[in-house]
């Protein structure tokens, strides 16, 4: 009688050892908003940076967490698909990188943290209360692109004295910056013509629309619905012969003349501190929305060299990166 028991106990062990192991194994899994496109050059390099960020945290994919990246492609019906998925599969953070993601991202019900990746003005959008105190269950790290126009303006100046004009190439659903940029740029004596684009035809549509009458140099605001287009945009200036400026360091890489911003690696390598935190039980509430760590000026004298533009040596010398 003892061993039938024994054997009777030990069958009910061996049935419920597998679900207590299942319980033991299911994992976190962090959502990623992306706004660009799955197959773009761009979100393949966002994905791989912020796993290496969650990696220096201590989370390792597979051992840690699960990741659900989602691609809006610039869509907002997709991304508004992207945002049900998200849900419906029980994801415990959100990861979004545009104003417009995170403000649909904070309207889901049940409510779910999310982390901001160089959000631009998030007090001044509503996103946050503030950026010491965020308050609700928003946090991350935002970023300020009317002083980053304001600066590129101010290297425009310095690399092209004599430039009179300048085209704004900029995503329609981020126009905030340009009464700014008009102000500095009527200082420079320089003349601002805005352009919207957001597909690649409406990018090839503004270069063949700026041939016409070509300005002395191109200024990219590019953003999380624009920065898809990073390795197209410097392709179709060199063909245009226009210098190109971009509001990201990595822009020169691709083979723009200047690029200046906040280093987009060192943004999405943060990321993963505040989502560390959030899985370890803190509230985002309590996390304070962070600036960029590092502005970079990255230069391509490559190109510079191609549209016979002539560096200053003191611009070269407070580069953080040269190409060619």
């Amino acid at each position: 009688m003892r061993r039938r028991h024994f054997l009777a106990a030990l069958g009910g062990a061996a049935v419920s050892w597998p679900c207590a192991a299942l319980a033991q194994k299911a994992l976190p899994r962090i959502g990623f908003l992306a706004d660009g496109a799955a197959a773009s050059i761009n979100s393949a390099y966002q994905i791989r940076t912020i796993k290496q960020g969650l990696a220096d945290n201590g989370l390792i994919e597979g051992r840690d967490y699960i990741f659900e990246p989602r691609f809006a492609a610039a869509s907002n019906e997709r991304l508004s698909e992207a945002l049900r998925d998200l849900s419906g599969i029980g994801v415990s953070v959100i990861l979004a990188e545009a104003v417009a993601s995170v403000r649909a991202a904070q309207r889901l019900v049940p409510p779910l943290p999310v982390v901001m990746i160089a959000v631009d003005d998030p007090v001044g959008n509503g996103l946050i209360a503030g950026l010491a105190s965020p308050g609700g269950r928003t946090t991350g790290i935002a970023t300020a692109n009317i002083e980053i126009a304001s600066k590129m303006l101010g290297l425009q100046r310095s690399v092209l004295p004599k430039a009179a004009s300048t085209a704004i190439l900029h995503s329609p659903t981020n126009p905030g910056f340009l009464d700014s940029i008009r102000t500095r740029a009527g200082g420079l004596g320089i003349a601002v013509t805005p352009i919207a684009f957001q597909s690649r035809d409406e990018l090839e549509a503004a270069f063949r629309k700026l041939a016409q009458k070509p300005p002395d140099a191109v200024q990219i605001m590019l953003d999380a619905q624009t920065s898809d287009l990073m390795d197209r945009i410097p392709v179709l200036a060199l063909m245009h012969r226009l210098p190109a400026f971009a509001n990201t360091p990595e822009f020169a890489g691709f083979g723009g003349l200047i690029g200046y911003g906040p280093s987009r690696e060192h943004i999405y390598l943060r990321s993963g501190y505040f989502v560390k935190k959030i899985l370890d039980g803190a509230s985002p509430a309590a996390l304070p929305v962070e600036p960029p760590s590092r502005i970079e000026l990255w230069i391509n004298q490559n190109t510079a060299s191609a549209l016979n533009v002539s560096m200053p040596a003191s611009l070269l010398a407070s580069a953080d990166k040269i190409m060619g």
